[in-house]
């Protein structure tokens, strides 16, 4: 409930995702390791109730991801799983337009609305133009969020909709019998298998896991496996699936036998885990706004950064394109952004700035990193706000930086309704969140 009064407070519609501690890198404040009592509908956090502190030592950053989506649906198609794309962001429900709509952002709406994956996205206006305005943000999803409002989103700068322009997609309707539940993404975490509607049952480690975790990438749409362990359990309940064996060979998981079905908890403290392919990430971390800063990739369960030695500017390049935040104009190194204590990530370098994914370049074969992690990236997309010329902070001429370069917002057009969203976007990148 906290999470939701904190994305209330900052303007940032609802909470859609508590990520774990490495999501956003380490924290280089002190920790406050009180705690908060809330109901959620207080207006401000300090309106919850404080509570002690009841760790001796915190060691991990609360983190939060909120979205100004609340909530997403398919309609006029004649089914919850085929329709126009309409969204709810901070109240109001409204068509989304298609101009940069793809089968990524599909992918993710059809798995969260339970609906399976995207088998088609009809032409723009397919299911009708729907009632208001449709809403220009150009979703960027990678394709294993877990939910759309998870996905980097652009705003700033895009070009009116076209009228009768909105997206619509047709679902499988299928929803998937099993997932990867607590990793970052969709492709990474503890298998689950559903046993009966809205009822999950954990898998235990066994003799068959490369074989099962094959499958599983397979059916997810996930690629292949990247790494599979054991983890320790953390749920209660009985275990009702101890193991599973998988030659590797099925299409599906139900084609593999099911052993010794339990109805008391499992005796076997240990759950298989599994990092597929498909679960890599990228971002930048500790520079202002998401198109600038340290590189990190997601892969195999951790975070890593990047080796500086051979880094360069097309390497920079493709970062940039990944990410949706237009073309490098800089390839820095560690002094700009800061060195990472994290795992070293040796998989990328040797790019000629067309590929589409830095983990799609030759990366030459390294085994060791003189100069260390902390190769960074500063992409032309970088967009930041900022009021000049006023009494504070909050008021003044309206500025952007946009392609490395302040400059100032025409007034025509402009409106009080503008302002709000330049408002809530300046307050939350000063709080740093």
């Amino acid at each position: 409930m906290a999470a939701q009064v904190v994305c209330r407070e900052l303007g940032c519609g609802t909470t859609v995702a508590l990520p774990g501690a490495g999501q956003f890198g380490a924290a280089a404040l002190p920790f406050w390791d009180g705690a908060f009592k809330c109901n959620g509908t207080e207006p401000l956090l300090s309106a919850c109730t404080q509570q002690p502190p009841h760790i001796e030592t915190c060691t991990h950053a609360a983190t939060i991801i909120c979205s100004p989506y609340t909530k997403f649906q398919l309609v006029d198609g004649g089914s919850i799983c085929t329709g126009r794309v309409e969204v709810e962001a901070r109240g109001v429900w409204g068509p989304l337009c298609a101009t940069a709509w793809d089968v990524p952002d599909a992918h993710i709406l059809c798995h969260h609305l339970g609906c399976g994956s995207a088998i088609s996205l009809p032409p723009p206006g397919h299911f009708g133009m729907g009632t208001g305005m449709p809403r220009s943000d150009a979703l960027r999803c990678s394709g294993s969020e877990r939910h759309p409002g998870q996905c980097p989103v652009e705003v700033l700068g895009q070009p009116a909709c076209p009228p009768g322009h909105t997206a619509a997609v047709n679902c499988s309707g299928v929803a998937e019998p099993l997932r990867l539940h607590g990793g970052e993404s969709r492709c990474d975490g503890r298998l689950e298998v559903a046993v009966r509607p809205g009822v999950w049952a954990r898998v235990s480690v066994g003799l068959w896991d490369n074989g099962t975790a094959t499958v599983v990438c397979r059916q997810l749409g996930c690629g292949v496996p990247e790494k599979i362990h054991a983890a320790p359990a953390n749920g209660s309940g009985p275990i009702e699936l101890q193991e599973l064996r998988c030659v590797g060979t099925e299409e599906l998981l139900a084609q593999c036998n099911a052993t010794r079905k339990a109805t008391e908890p499992s005796k076997n403290p240990e759950e298989l885990a599994i990092a597929c392919s498909g679960s890599k990430q990228l971002r930048l971390v500790g520079g202002r706004g998401r198109c600038a800063g340290r590189v990190e990739v997601y892969s195999e369960g951790t975070w890593g950064t990047i080796c500086q030695d051979s880094w360069t500017l097309q390497d920079a390049t493709v970062v940039c394109r990944q990410l949706g935040c237009g073309r490098a104009l800089e390839a820095p190194g560690s002094k700009h952004f800061g060195p990472d204590t994290g795992t070293l990530w040796l998989g990328a370098g040797g790019c000629a700035g067309t590929e589409d994914a830095l983990w799609h370049c030759p990366a030459p074969v390294q085994r060791s990193c003189r100069r260390g992690g902390g190769a960074g990236a500063v992409c032309s997309g970088l967009l930041d706000l900022r009021l000049m010329g006023g009494s504070s902070r909050c008021s003044g001429h309206l500025e952007v930086l946009h392609e490395g370069t302040w400059g100032r917002v025409c007034a025509n057009g402009t409106s009080p309704a503008t302002a709000l969203p330049s408002a809530a976007s300046w307050d939350v990148a000063q709080r740093g969140v």
